[in-house]
């Protein structure tokens, strides 16, 4: 990470803490927790530096996966899809839409 800050590539950054987490999630299991907490910590403190908005949606995504309780859940995948519809990434909001229809049942 040193590397990427030392040649001004911050978003990348970012993006490498948000797919760590998403590699730990699918390696790990709920387990690394910790760890990918800390990751999306690191990504979501990377991206509000920079201004790269982009990256929440998805970071929001993954807490929902990490979520122990339905609430924290659908409260993480409705920001996800506000945030999504908002930037007018309406494709990747869609795709939110069933999975908040389940999470409401």
């Amino acid at each position: 990470m040193t590397l990427v800050r030392q040649r001004g590539a911050r978003i990348y950054e970012a993006v490498a803490q948000l797919v760590l987490g998403w590699i730990l999630l699918f390696a790990k299991g709920l387990e690394s927790r910790n760890a990918i907490e800390a990751a999306l910590g690191e990504a979501l403190r990377s991206s509000r530096e920079i201004g790269q908005k982009s990256l929440e949606p998805h970071i929001c995504l993954l807490r929902a996966e990490l979520s122990g309780d339905e609430a924290t859940r659908e409260r993480e995948l409705r920001e996800a899809h506000r945030l999504f519809a908002e930037m007018g990434a309406t494709g990747h909001a869609e795709r939110i839409a069933p999975l908040l229809a389940e999470s409401a049942r």
